[in-house]
C-alpha cells in the first residue's frame, strides 16, 4: 500500500481551525503560515509570522498548530518556527529620524505620584524581553526618573551634526533630561525651553529599527503634552492610575485630551491596586478598590490590568532593574508581562485597521491633482450619519487649485484658499476669549492660494498661505464641519 503524504492544501485547511482572538480570523486567513515546506517522508516545517513578539497567545499557537498537523494522515513530525513581523501603525515625512519606529506609545496619567514611569519602564522590558525592538523616550523634563530606573551612568552620543545616539540597557534604547543635568540641580525651564528639548529628542535623535517607542509623559495636559502629540503620530495610549477619587478625577482629563487630539486611548492600568502582606493572602485595598475599572467602563475604554503595591517593584527600580527582569515570577512582573501583550495586540489590530493619513510635509503645488467637483463632492457624502466619526485618509488638490480631502466613509470634501484663509484659527485671526473672528474678510486677496500643508499629530493639518501667514491649524473635526 503506497504511503500517504499530506499535501500543502491539507495542512493549510487544518490550521483553519485555529483563531486569533484579536483579528477574529483565522491564522490561514491572517497570511500567519508562512514558508510551508512538507518532506517525502511526512515531516511538516512552516513559520508561524505573528504580528507582534509579545502575543500573548503566541504559546497556545504553536501547541495547537503542532496536534493540528499532527493529526493529519501521513504526518510523521511538526516543527514550527515562531516569527514575528510588527505592523507599522503610522508613516512619518521623509528623512524624519522616527522613519523606523512602528509604534509610539504614550504611557501618561493625569496626576503625578502614581507610577507611571514604573509602568512604563516595566511595560518597555516586558516588550524587550518578549523578542522586541524598544526604546524610552523620558519626556517627563522636570522630574526625569529612566536613567535611576535603568541604572544608566552614560550619556548619549553626540554627532557632528548635533543627533544624539541612545543609550542601550538591556536592549532598550534610552533618551531622557536626566542625561544632560546635573541630579542635584532643578531643572528651571519656561514652557518654550521644555518644548524645544522635546522636539529635540523626538527628531535629532537616531532612534533606529524599533518596534515599540514608549513615551514617559510628564503629569498633566500642558506645553509638553501637546508638543508630543503634535509633533509625531501616536499610535495609542496607556493611561495610568491609582483606584482612589483624586487621581481618577485628573485621569479624566488626561483621557480627554488625548480623545481631543485623535489619540486611540489603548486602556487603563490601575497601578498600586492592593496589597498583600508576608502573613497572609488577603488583598488589601489601601487606596481604595476598583476606581480604574469603573472609570475605564464609565468612559468606554477598556481596563488592561491591576498591579499591586509589592516593595520588591519599588527595591527593583531604585537598583536600576525593573521587576520584570530582576524578578520575573512576581506578582507585578506577572501582570505587567499580561498588560504588554495586551498592548502589543492591540497596536497590531489598530495597525491592520488604520485609515489615516501619514504624516507629511509638502508644497500644495505638489499634491497629486484629483478631478473632484463641487457635485461629486456632494454627492459622495453618506445619507446617513457613521456610527464612528470618519478620518482623513487623503489630500489632493484640483485643476483650479482647490484642497481636497478624501474620507474613510469615501466622502470627499472641497476648499478653496480664500475661504480657508478667512476661517483660519490661529491666535492673530480669533479672539482667544470669546471665539469671534477678527479677521477682516475683505482684506484677503480673491486670488489668494496654499503654499505649504503639513500633519500635526494625527488629528489636524497646518496650513501656510501665500499671503505669508503661517498660523493656521485645522483639526480635521473642524474642516469637516466646514462644509456641513
Amino acid at each position: 500500500m503506497p504511503k500517504v503524504i499530506p499535501n500543502r492544501e491539507d495542512v493549510l485547511e487544518a490550521l483553519k481551525a485555529i483563531e486569533d482572538p484579536d483579528f477574529h480570523k483565522n491564522i490561514v486567513e491572517l497570511n500567519f503560515i508562512q514558508n510551508l515546506e512538507i518532506s517525502p517522508d511526512g515531516a511538516v516545517v512552516f513559520d508561524l509570522v505573528l504580528t507582534t513578539p509579545a502575543c500573548p497567545v503566541k504559546d497556545k499557537f504553536v501547541a495547537d498548530c503542532k496536534i493540528l498537523v499532527g493529526a493529519l494522515a501521513g504526518v510523521t513530525s511538526v516543527e514550527v518556527t515562531l516569527k514575528a513581523q510588527v505592523q507599522k501603525s503610522n508613516n512619518y515625512s521623509e528623512g524624519s529620524l522616527l522613519g523606523n519606529v512602528q509604534n509610539i506609545i504614550a504611557v501618561s496619567s493625569g496626576k503625578g505620584g502614581v507610577g507611571k514611569s514604573t509602568v512604563t519602564a516595566n511595560l518597555a522590558m516586558a516588550l524587550a524581553l518578549s523578542g522586541a525592538r524598544v526604546g524610552i523616550l523620558d519626556a517627563d523634563i522636570y522630574g526625569p526618573s529612566m536613567v535611576m530606573m535603568f541604572g544608566v551612568n552614560s550619556s548619549p552620543e553626540v554627532n557632528e551634526d548635533r543627533t544624539l545616539v541612545p543609550v542601550s540597557v538591556a536592549g532598550i534604547q534610552i533618551v531622557s533630561m536626566a542625561m544632560f543635568s546635573d541630579p542635584n540641580k532643578a531643572t528651571i525651564w519656561r514652557g518654550p525651553m521644555a518644548t524645544q528639548m522635546i522636539q529635540n529628542f523626538l527628531h535629532r535623535v537616531h532612534w533606529g529599527n524599533l518596534d515599540y517607542l514608549l513615551i514617559d509623559f510628564p503629569p498633566g495636559t500642558g506645553d509638553i503634552q501637546l508638543t508630543l502629540t503634535q509633533n509625531c503620530p501616536i499610535s495609542g495610549a496607556v493611561v495610568v492610575t491609582t483606584p482612589q477619587e483624586v487621581a481618577l478625577a485628573d485621569v479624566r482629563k488626561g483621557l480627554a485630551m488625548f480623545r481631543a487630539v485623535a489619540v486611540p486611548v489603548l486602556g487603563v492600568v490601575e497601578n498600586m491596586s492592593y496589597f498583600i502582606c508576608d502573613n497572609c493572602d488577603k488583598k488589601h485595598h489601601i487606596f481604595s478598590k476598583g476606581g480604574g475599572s469603573r472609570t475605564a467602563k464609565e468612559l468606554k475604554l477598556d481596563f488592561l490590568t491591576e498591579i499591586p503595591l509589592e516593595a520588591i517593584v519599588t527595591d527593583s527600580g531604585d537598583a536600576g532593574k525593573p521587576i520584570v527582569y530582576s524578578n520575573p515570577n512576581s506578582v507585578s512582573s506577572k501582570a505587567f508581562l499580561d498588560l504588554a501583550g495586551q498592548v502589543a495586540s492591540k497596536l497590531a489590530v489598530h495597525a491592520a485597521s488604520a485609515s489615516r493619513l501619514g504624516s507629511f510635509n509638502m508644497q500644495f503645488d505638489d499634491l497629486p491633482i484629483a478631478p473632484v467637483t463641487p457635485e461629486l463632492a456632494k454627492a459622495s457624502h453618506p445619507a446617513t450619519e457613521a456610527a464612528q466619526k470618519p478620518t482623513a485618509q487623503s489630500i489632493s488638490r484640483t485643476p483650479q487649485g482647490e484642497l481636497t480631502i478624501g474620507w474613510s466613509d469615501g466622502s470627499f470634501t472641497l476648499y478653496s484658499p480664500r475661504d480657508l484663509r478667512i476661517k483660519c484659527p490661529c491666535a492673530a485671526c480669533v479672539d482667544e476669549w470669546s471665539g469671534e473672528p477678527t479677521l477682516d474678510p475683505t482684506t484677503i486677496a480673491n486670488d489668494i492660494t496654499l503654499a505649504n500643508l503639513y500633519t500635526v499629530g494625527r488629528y489636524a493639518l497646518g496650513i501656510t498661505f501665500t499671503d505669508g501667514h503661517r498660523g493656521g491649524i485645522f483639526t480635521f473635526d473642524s474642516l469637516r464641519k466646514m462644509t456641513q
